[in-house]
């Protein structure tokens, strides 16, 4: 499917040879080859197109679509950035009360705790030289039992360790095994370890910063480096006892420890588990997409779920054509003290930037809900789009059909002003063509939410006790302007 191109020397842009001539649609949705299109002249109501009106009606053919289905995709993936929007609330101005928090996780949208943890010992310390390596040492001692997942590069991609099945090799060793490898000199930059705390999976037993119940008498050292108590656990648990009369609560599930040496990513994916995910050194580059873009980027061979994705926004690569290219990703860089909060079904891919130890890491709690349960949500949203598109296809078949009957452009006023210019992180040949689909299609509305989703990189800010006009003290948002610039660096 060719329906996103430009004349540049994208590597993604199809070439000439293997590019399909634009097609015309006549009034009776009977496809014809530009050529003949050109050759012929056309009797529609009351006179003949000339050349010149064969060419307006060509320039319809917008970023090259060859059907109607192609035109009602994009429609589609626009009226789906609606929802891409992401929280963000810095608790070192105003720290959150439970009342604040309920809401806000209510949204069922991302939400940045800014500076939640910063005042933790494992944010204060774990960057500190010789730290991490003494605490191996003594785990090592008191719990040789402790093995976690390391993560090495099958093979270059640009000098990149990609955590993909396939594309990275793993082996069982302990904090101090890997530490003591990263000192020396590896084939490929980035090494990774996970350690994850599943009850179902013995093999993958134990994180680091958790008790286990082999530990017996002692106490792994890194976990001492996190509060016992944690107010927002406290409230979420409060939530969720609210909703033990449902049949399919969500429960507390696991916790997940990362901790990499140098440069590391994820593939874009999305997790049926509710994250709360804390930075403690380096930075953690999210890139995210919500769950109404899912048809746009699963990959069909991904299993069940479906929970894969074959698109790597962060480096701009996407299938030749894919209608993802344009959909307005958010990238969250969390820096040490910060939490990300990501519901169950949101696509997102994870970078690990190294801090000026050469490390950076983080840790997490998994909220579930029953598989089931989540499949069949997932199957009902891509229905929902399905039916959407389908709806949609309708619509664009007779819009098509009518300019091609009237010969020339609807009468509507091109884009102005700020919106005449592509947002930042979008090409302007895209965003062209875009505007070219505005003069049939009347998506005027799409493209203004699409141009402001980029600009502010889907991200608000919320203001905690702003009071509002009748006194009362709400939570306020406005939106944050920050540049766009998805693209991966060292």
């Amino acid at each position: 499917m060719t329906v996103l191109t430009e004349k540049s020397s994208n590597p993604r842009t199809p070439s000439k040879r293997g590019a399909r001539a634009p097609k015309l649609v006549s009034p009776g949705g009977t496809p014809k080859s530009t050529s003949r299109a050109r050759s012929k002249s056309i009797t529609t109501t009351g006179r003949k197109l000339t050349k010149k009106d064969s060419t307006a009606v060509i320039d319809l053919n917008i970023l090259r679509a060859q059907t109607s289905r192609e035109i009602a995709e994009i429609i589609a993936l626009l009226r789906a950035t609606k929802e891409m929007t992401v929280l963000e609330i810095d608790t070192s101005i105003t720290r959150i009360s439970e009342s604040e928090f309920n809401s806000l996780v209510a949204k069922k949208c991302p939400i940045i705790f800014r500076n939640y943890a910063t005042d933790w010992k494992c944010v204060r310390n774990w960057s500190k030289d010789g730290y991490l390596k003494r605490s191996a040492t003594e785990e090592a001692e008191t719990c040789p039992h402790r093995k976690y997942r390391q993560f090495t590069a099958q093979s270059a991609e640009n000098g990149r360790l990609h955590l993909t099945d396939g594309k990275a090799k793993a082996k069982s060793v302990s904090i101090a095994e890997f530490l003591n490898h990263t000192e020396t000199k590896d084939e490929f930059d980035g090494l990774y370890l996970l350690g994850i705390h599943s009850v179902a999976n013995h093999s993958l037993a134990y994180c680091p910063v958790q008790r286990h119940a082999d530990d017996k008498d002692a106490v792994a050292p890194l976990s001492r480096d996190v509060p016992s108590q944690i107010d927002f656990l406290e409230w979420y648990a409060q939530l969720l006892a609210e909703q033990q009369a449902t049949e399919n609560p969500i429960k507390y599930d696991h916790q997940q420890f990362f901790l990499a040496k140098g440069y590391a990513f994820t593939d874009l994916h999305y997790d049926s588990y509710d994250n709360f995910y804390v930075a403690v050194s380096g930075t953690r580059r999210w890139t995210l997409a919500c769950p109404n873009a899912s048809r746009w980027l699963i990959d069909s061979a991904a299993g069940k779920l479906k929970s894969g994705s074959v698109c790597i926004p962060h480096q701009d690569s996407f299938p030749p054509g894919s209608p993802a290219q344009i959909y307005p990703f958010a990238y969250v860089d969390l820096q040490p003290g910060d939490m990300l909060y990501v519901p169950a079904c949101w696509w997102h891919l994870v970078e690990s930037k190294p801090g000026v130890d050469g490390f950076s890491s983080a840790f997490n709690f998994f909220f579930s809900k029953p598989p089931d349960e989540v499949f069949g949500d997932f199957q009902k949203r891509l229905a929902e789009t399905d039916s959407q598109v389908n709806q949609l296809q309708s619509e664009c078949r007779e819009k098509i059909a009518d300019a091609f009957r009237v010969g020339e452009e609807h009468d509507r006023e091109s884009l102005s002003g700020k919106l005449a210019t592509a947002p930042k992180g979008l090409r302007q040949a895209i965003w062209d063509q875009l505007v070219k689909l505005d003069k049939v299609h009347s998506i005027r509305d799409e493209l203004e939410t699409l141009h402001r989703k980029f600009e502010t990189n889907s991200i608000e800010i919320v203001e905690l006790g702003k009071k509002s006009s009748s006194g009362d003290t709400k939570n306020r948002c406005r939106s944050k302007s920050v540049p766009r610039t998805p693209r991966t660096s060292k």
